[in-house]
């Protein structure tokens, strides 16, 4: 199957498996994410703004603006612009955001890990608004 020009500019090879990433649909409120996603090593990248439509949590942007761990690395570069990535850790989570594009890597299993941090966050947030009333 042959790609289009404009498939091509769109397209992004894995860092990590240095394959294809396709298209995956990730349902959230509204209509679905598409997202690119690696079949090999089931990672996930977001072009900047994507995450939040799914986390869909005020405090991830705090999070991701004062939460430490902004070492810059050369595990491989950004896979849509090749600029350096930076890892942040979001709840104990590695989270990898190109410094360039502002896009976000995730490697296999953070994505559900870091929805699952979010959901645990806002019930303990509420938990500790009811008891702080009493």
């Amino acid at each position: 199957m042959k790609l289009t020009r404009e498939e091509l500019e769109k397209t992004i090879v894995c860092p990590k498996c240095m394959v294809i990433m396709g298209q995956k649909r990730i349902k959230q409120e509204g209509p679905e994410l598409l997202v690119d996603h690696c079949g090999e090593c089931q990672s996930y990248w977001f072009d900047k703004g994507e995450v939040k439509k799914i986390i869909k949590d005020p405090q991830y942007h705090k999070y991701m603006v004062t939460h430490g761990g902004m070492e810059k690395w050369e595990r491989f570069p950004c896979p849509r612009c090749g600029g350096h990535l930076s890892m942040k850790f979001v709840f104990n989570i590695e989270v990898d955001e190109c410094d360039d594009c502002g896009g976000v890597w995730l490697d296999g299993g953070e994505l559900s890990a870091l929805k699952a941090a979010f959901q645990e966050n806002k019930k303990e947030t509420l938990f500790s608004r009811i008891f702080h009333r009493l």
